[in-house]
């Protein structure tokens, strides 16, 4: 994530299971959280796609590093890991 300080910062992350592999995400959790804050949709019913909308919340200029964890009822991959690096700028 790349940004102003006081700015809105945010990416749109879409999430589309294979095929072979459908699943549902049943949770998601930060390690940290302290500069992230996240908000899970399912964009399509029948597809089973979702999109994770993660937003900057450091007020401040400066670089962190978090990661978000989703949880799924896939059985071949039960967590899905998302690294977020974000460089807030002046």
């Amino acid at each position: 994530m790349r940004g102003r300080a006081g700015e809105e910062v945010r990416v749109d992350i879409n999430i589309v299971p294979p095929a072979n592999n459908m699943f549902d995400i049943t949770g998601v959790a930060a390690e940290n959280g302290t500069n992230i804050r996240f908000q899970l949709e399912k964009s399509n019913a029948e597809s089973r796609s979702f999109v994770l909308h993660v937003f900057n919340t450091r007020p401040e200029a400066g670089r962190y590093f978090d990661k978000i964890t989703l949880s799924t009822t896939s059985g071949i991959s039960p967590e899905l890991t998302i690294r977020v690096f974000g460089i807030i700028r002046d």
